[in-house]
């Protein structure tokens, strides 16, 4: 799974339900952001080494790495 240390932004297809975030920083967060049709809503703020299991089903969504925090999820379409 690729890792990114910048801003993605992924469409999930509805086969996709569930995708674990992994995230590794000694300071900074990710920000993940879903599309509402008209802007990007912020839906997490994480801050801390580990993963998150994230919700992804025919969503689009966004996300922004502050500090030295680096991610990684399965990239969308």
């Amino acid at each position: 799974m690729p890792q990114y240390n910048t801003a993605q932004e992924f469409s999930y297809l509805e086969t996709e339900v569930n995708l674990v975030l992994i995230t590794n920083a000694t300071s900074g967060s990710v920000i993940v952001s879903a599309w509402n049709g008209t802007e990007y809503i912020v839906s997490d703020t994480i801050t801390e080494t580990g993963t998150k299991i994230i919700y992804v089903k025919g969503q689009k969504l966004r996300f922004q790495p502050t500090g030295d925090m680096v991610y990684s999820i399965k990239a969308g379409n």
